[in-house]
């Protein structure tokens, strides 16, 4: 179930950051600028393939990373009651792709 899970997050993420992309470089054509700025832009624009990075995390998670959650009263509630979205928020490095 868990692989499950985590292949359709993997899916999910990919899926989200190719269509942002898509979306953000059309929006870009449609303005006029010098064609080594379009290329600043355009490389600015790329974003991190969020497949790669959710291995990544995967590979770099150890025995007990993450349990703190399971006991935490928001992911309780949110496990009983919503089974919806979870929303982490933290830091950069705090761990919650490793948690995904």
């Amino acid at each position: 179930m868990l692989l499950i899970l985590r292949s359709m997050v993997a899916s999910l993420l990919s899926s989200v950051s190719s269509r942002l992309k898509s979306h953000l470089m059309e929006q870009f054509s449609s303005l006029n600028v010098a064609n080594d700025e379009e290329e600043k832009i355009r490389g600015w624009l790329n974003a991190p393939n969020c497949f790669i990075n959710f291995t990544s995390a995967v590979d770099k998670k150890a025995e007990g990373t993450g349990e703190w959650i399971l006991n935490h009263m928001q992911y309780i509630k949110w496990i009983e009651e919503t089974g919806g979205i979870l929303w982490i928020q933290g830091k950069a490095g705090s761990g919650k792709t490793v948690l995904s």
